[in-house]
Formats: structure tokens, C-alpha cells, sequence
């Protein structure tokens, strides 16, 4: 997942993702603004933080930040900079 230069008004570049059920993942997140700080947190269905594995803490780019994320259920999960949610948003759908 990218967060190009201009992201916080253009959002990222990847709205929606694809992953499987019942198998942890690594999520890459690319942060190429160097204009603002951005983050990545995943949400579950329910609307809760899913627990990942890495530094989910506002930061500018460029830079890159691996996150370890558990096995999922099947469903849709949203993700979203926590700086700019209303255009920064996506999908993660689980099957």
C-alpha cells in the first residue's frame, strides 16, 4: 500500500486489497509524502483495532513501515490514516 506525495487529499493509491482467510500477512506500507505525516491502522468488522505487529505511529515519508497481521476472518475490514481519515481510506477484504 502507497501514500503518494499529496496523499493526504488524493488518498492512497490502493483502495482496496485482497488477503485469505485463517493465514497471517505482512502488509507493506510505502509512505512517499514527505508534505505530511501519515499512519495505517486496520480496523475489524466490528470497527475495533486489529492487532498488528509494527509501529503504527504517525511519520513522513519517504519511509516504509512493515506490519505483521494476525490470521483474519473472512469479512471486510476497513484500513485508514488515523491524520486524514476522510481521504485516506480503504478496504481489506478477507476471504
Amino acid at each position: 500500500m502507497t501514500a503518494p506525495v499529496g496523499a493526504a487529499t488524493a488518498g492512497f493509491q490502493q483502495t482496496t486489497l485482497d488477503a485469505a482467510a485463517g493465514t497471517p500477512f505482512t502488509l507493506t506500507f510505502d509512505n512517499q509524502d514527505n508534505q505530511a505525516p501519515h499512519n495505517l491502522i486496520l480496523h475489524n468488522p466490528d470497527g475495533s483495532n486489529v492487532q498488528v505487529t509494527g509501529d503504527t505511529s504517525f511519520f513522513t515519508g519517504p519511509g516504509q513501515r512493515q506490519y505483521q497481521v494476525p490470521a483474519l476472518t473472512a469479512g471486510t475490514y476497513a484500513y485508514m490514516c488515523q491524520v486524514h481519515p476522510t481521504t485516506m481510506k480503504g478496504t481489506l477484504t478477507v476471504r
